[in-house]
């Protein structure tokens, strides 16, 4: 019988303990700042999973540092309802 390969996998949803390190923070720094981070949208523990999004926190780190700009969404213009350009 063949063994499964076993590929390694990061986990999505991270522990306290595992967050701290991945944010280079210590737990005590974590909780003593928690409610600052969170006023200003770090991203809340998911209840169910007991844990953070690691691509939460990943997408609040790059919108504070602009990697990523948050452009507000074009209302009621949807790139399928464009008109084609028709060659001349």
């Amino acid at each position: 019988m063949a063994r499964p390969t076993i590929i390694p996998v990061a986990p999505r949803v991270l522990s306290t303990a595992t967050l701290c390190v991945y944010i280079g923070r210590s737990e005590t720094w974590f909780n003593e700042h928690r409610a600052e981070l969170e006023a200003q949208g770090f991203p809340k523990a998911v209840p169910l999973l007991g844990g953070y999004d690691r691509y939460a926190v990943d997408a609040w780190l790059d919108q504070r540092s602009d990697i990523v700009r948050v452009e507000a969404p074009t209302v009621g213009v949807r790139s399928w309802d464009k008109p084609a350009m028709r060659p001349r």
